[in-house]
């Protein structure tokens, strides 16, 4: 099974507020620091350890913030 499969897979295991709660931490970890504070909601260390929660690695994490 390559990767895109075995994504897609994890995916549709997440349910749909975590699906949700999916998009806000990548979204959020891809905005500035100023951004992400003036939106509020999901800070970016809160983003890092819900990513974490569902299986993804710093590396992964990293790669999502440059």
């Amino acid at each position: 099974m390559d990767l895109i499969n075995k994504i897609d897979k994890y995916l549709n295991e997440l349910s749909v507020p975590q699906k949700h709660q999916l998009k806000i931490a990548k979204d959020t970890l891809k905005m500035s620091d100023a951004g992400a504070k003036a939106i509020g909601g999901m800070t970016k260390d809160e983003a890092r350890a819900f990513l974490k929660s569902i299986g993804w690695n710093d590396k992964k994490i990293k790669k999502l913030e440059q």
